[in-house]
């Protein structure tokens, strides 16, 4: 895909984003068994220069009185941007 070309009068030096629509059948997860569930989320800032990490978890809701169980859990992570001083 190209870049836009026409540039956007109210951002400096910026281009006009160019929109695609696509099928994202991957965006998406039913869970028929346990339709009801959340994430929870620890958070490490991490150290300056270093990374900020987020540890997700996604527990289903599998019964009455708000039984849970943990079905996922994957790591989110990114270089922090305060150690460029």
């Amino acid at each position: 895909m190209e870049r836009g070309t026409e540039r956007d009068p109210k951002l400096l030096n910026h281009y006009k984003p160019v929109y695609v629509d696509e099928p994202a059948p991957w965006s998406a997860f039913r869970d028929k068994i346990n339709p009801y569930g959340f994430c929870a989320f620890q958070v490490d800032p991490g150290r300056p220069g270093g990374k900020t990490t987020m540890n997700v978890t996604y527990y289903a809701v599998t019964g009455p009185g708000g039984a849970t169980k943990p079905v996922d859990t994957f790591v989110l992570e990114r270089p922090r941007n305060d150690g460029h001083h």
